[in-house]
């Protein structure tokens, strides 16, 4: 009896899961889409690595932000750093999807302003320095959605 119980309420959870969504009727997708990206620190490491993103990734988004690839950056540390997985997230939030279109003159003056900011030599010593603690778990790119009330 228990094991009827039991597959009638698997049944159920899986017919319930069958069901289609419909794009503008269950959910509607935004404009936009967030880059997060997905990063395991050793958790000694945490705070230099931190301090690193202070000096590099952050001006670096707010090169992005004034060119307007993106709106708004943040970086989550886990609370509990030190099981496995990300223990640090980076996410920002790009504009639209289309300004993922290569634009020469664009990206160009980025590039300018980022080798001015922080000049290669002084890049690769970093993230040479980083790469010594720190492993790249995933990064994507997600596409927020309202669902309907």
């Amino acid at each position: 009896m228990k094991m009827l119980v039991a597959a009638a309420a698997v049944a159920g959870v899986m017919a319930a899961g069958a069901a289609s969504a419909e794009p503008y009727v269950d959910y509607t997708p935004m404009k936009g889409a967030w880059d997060i990206t997905q990063v395991h620190v050793e958790p000694g490491k945490i705070d230099a690595y931190l301090t690193g993103l202070k000096k590099t990734w952050g001006p670096s988004q707010e090169i992005d932000k004034r060119h307007g690839l993106i709106d708004n950056y943040w970086v989550m540390v886990k609370l509990d750093p030190a099981g496995a997985g990300a223990n640090i997230i980076l996410g920002r939030h790009v504009v639209a999807l289309s300004s993922l279109e290569p634009d020469k003159a664009r990206d160009t003056a980025i590039d300018q302003e980022n080798e001015k900011m922080l000049p290669k030599s002084n890049s690769e010593q970093m993230v040479k320095g980083y790469n010594e603690y720190r492993t790249f778990l995933s990064e994507g790119f997600y596409q927020p959605v309202e669902l309907a009330k």
